[in-house]
């Protein structure tokens, strides 16, 4: 139990504290069950542990009245940044339930996501492989996007924030560490950083030093984490063999991995570690163009895909007389085509439903795949022409996802009608294979 945290059974408003999920230099991050909704949530409890104390009340107060104005500070851009990041609605990103002010402090309410974190995942595998990583990594990224377009920066990505839920979808959490990039008025409170994790810009408490650039370089030290096994030399480590030495000390990504990532891969890495941050990418979109020109070779970004119409028994189970048994290198080409695709839907074809529950089919899927399948299409029973259009057109108008944009995938082009929607027609005797994957990104940059 840490010594300033809540106690088990505490209750702000309805909710009960049930446990202590984490902590760190900006405050304390708790399990709470919602008592009028029946359900469990995160709190994140605002607590600068090096400005303020907590008192037998539960209440909070500055450790000191040199602390006054730096917490007042720093509690009223939490309460601000908090109704901010609740308008972000993004998969991959921890949503933001609300916020209130109760003991003479701040407490941001947010969906409890479970699963485990990558910390634990890397703790028992050591490494993972580059399409396995970039699978939580792309997500993030997308995510990252929103937030630092509206001005905000995270501040403390690593392993340890970031989730895989148990549909193998990953999620970033804990923005109780946020700052808006154009705050300029308190001492910027940066003595809370992750070592390794951090760069240097956040040790220096210049404000105008931090922006997205900062965050990409948590996302690569945490991918730097995940290909090597070890986390990156401390910042203030570098600096000094910078000035005494004149010599970066960290030993690149490109050296450790290399033989066992694409070099390129490695290189989009390291440049997100460049020490000085002017020499990173300055925003996701550069980022994101290393990584579609270095790793994806793929034009299929220019356009983002909301849905995918999947016909199993014709695509992805070709070859067998099995309906349950799927065709591992049609799923490795459905795999590229999702990674290409971070943001997409996945929807099952009513022809593979089979009685099947949404829960059961993914079951058949690995979870690269089965975190992105949403649902299956209703069934037409007449078979009217274009049936299976109808059939996607009635599950979005249902989704109310009518104005989104979709691609079928199947090999039956009677199900469709071909000049009103895009549909990406497979062989039957060779279901998706690299020539179908050629022809999925030639439809997209239609």
């Amino acid at each position: 139990m840490h010594r300033n945290s809540l106690k088990s059974g505490h209750k702000i408003h309805w909710y009960e504290i049930k446990e202590i999920l984490g902590q760190g230099g900006f405050g304390i991050t708790y399990l709470a069950y919602d008592c009028n909704l029946d359900k469990y949530v995160a709190i994140k409890e605002y607590l600068p542990v090096e400005l303020a104390v907590r008192d037998e009340d539960s209440s909070v107060h500055p450790a000191s009245e040199d602390y006054e104005k730096e917490y007042r500070c720093g509690l009223e851009g939490f309460i601000t940044e908090a109704r901010t990041l609740s308008k972000f609605k993004h998969p991959n990103i921890v949503h933001v339930l609300s916020v209130s002010e109760s003991n003479n402090t701040a407490y941001m309410v947010m969906e409890y996501e479970e699963g485990e974190s990558l910390e634990d995942i890397l703790k028992e595998k050591k490494t993972l492989g580059e399409t396995e990583l970039l699978e939580i990594i792309i997500p993030i990224m997308d995510g990252l996007q929103i937030v630092h377009k509206a001005g905000f920066i995270h501040r403390d990505i690593k392993p340890d924030n970031i989730y895989i839920r148990k549909n193998g979808s990953p999620v970033l959490l804990d923005f109780g560490s946020a700052r808006h990039t154009l705050s300029i008025e308190a001492k910027t409170l940066t003595a809370y950083v992750s070592k390794g994790f951090a760069p240097y810009e956040q040790y220096v408490g210049k404000s105008d030093e931090q922006g997205p650039w900062t965050d990409i370089y948590g996302l690569g030290a945490t991918m730097y984490r995940a290909v090597t096994s070890i986390k990156p030399q401390d910042a203030l480590y570098r600096s000094d063999s910078i000035i005494q030495l004149s010599e970066d000390t960290l030993v690149s990504a490109t050296e450790i991995g290399h033989g066992n990532y694409s070099e390129k891969f490695l290189k989009t890495i390291d440049h997100a570690l460049q020490f000085k941050y002017r020499e990173r990418p300055q925003s996701i979109d550069d980022w994101k163009d290393e990584f579609n020109s270095n790793v994806l070779d793929s034009n299929i970004n220019a356009e983002k895909l909301d849905y995918i119409f999947l016909d199993i028994d014709g695509v992805v189970r070709p070859l067998t007389n099995d309906p349950y048994d799927l065709d591992s290198y049609c799923i490795k080409c459905l795999e590229r085509i999702v990674l290409e695709n971070p943001s997409v839907n996945l929807v099952i074809t009513s022809s593979w439903k089979l009685g099947l529950t949404l829960k059961e089919i993914r079951n058949y899927f690995p979870k690269s795949i089965a975190g992105k399948i949403v649902g299956v299409t209703p069934e037409l029973r007449n078979k009217p022409k274009f049936y299976r259009q109808k059939e996607a057109m009635l599950y979005l108008k249902k989704a109310g996802k009518e104005d989104t944009t979709w691609v079928a995938i199947d090999d039956d082009d009677s199900a469709y009608n071909k000049n009103r929607c895009r549909l990406l027609l497979t062989d039957s005797d060779n279901g998706l294979d690299d020539e179908s994957v050629e022809k999925f990104r030639a439809l997209l940059s239609i």
